[in-house]
């Protein structure tokens, strides 16, 4: 017999709870409390980070991708910006053309060959990912890249969308079926 308040295994001919002090209501069988509603198991000190117990991923929010972008920026953006300028002196339309669509090529290029991540993604230990968590492919990473071109367009609103956003995605994320991810 098990005492209903704490647990404890009783004696037959007891009254009262020996490990506890309550009135021995006894049970056949041992009281399950693995799931007790009315304690909050989140607020103790042994409870789980919520993000290795959960099976949904890590979302990467603004202002991680912010630095990332940024990074981006600097890392590829200043090689493609040296590059066009001395290409425009040779050739005005093959300047006028790398400087276009050298950076996008390039950063989608980045994102498919290293498992959705570019240089700054990789730096601040984030991926893009598909909804089936696999890596997107080039189509993907055109229609992402149109994306923020529409996001810039918009005033910027679909980049902001991330803040706001349930799983942190923004326009182009939502246009071309991806998420970011941070890495474990």
């Amino acid at each position: 017999m098990y005492c209903q308040e704490c647990g404890a295994e009783l004696k037959d001919e007891a009254r009262f709870c020996h490990e506890c002090g309550a009135e021995a209501a006894m049970a056949e069988n041992e009281p399950n409390f693995d799931h007790d509603e009315d304690f909050d198991y989140a607020e103790t000190e042994f409870a789980y980070d919520r993000e290795e117990k959960s099976s949904e991923p890590a979302y990467a929010g603004f202002w991680i991708r912010l630095a990332a972008y940024l990074i981006d920026g600097v890392v590829l953006g200043g090689p493609v910006y040296l590059i066009s300028t001395f290409l425009v002196t040779v050739d005005p339309f093959a300047g006028q053309l790398f400087s276009t669509l050298g950076l996008p090529i390039i950063i989608i290029l980045f994102w498919v060959n290293w498992h959705g991540q570019s240089p700054g993604k990789r730096i601040m230990n984030i991926r893009i990912i598909t909804k089936s968590g696999g890596a997107i492919t080039f189509g993907r990473g055109v229609l992402r890249y149109i994306g923020y071109i529409l996001s810039g367009f918009l005033l910027m609103i679909g980049f902001i969308m991330v803040a706001f956003h349930g799983k942190k995605r923004g326009l182009h994320d939502i246009i071309s079926g991806t998420y970011v991810i941070k890495d474990r």
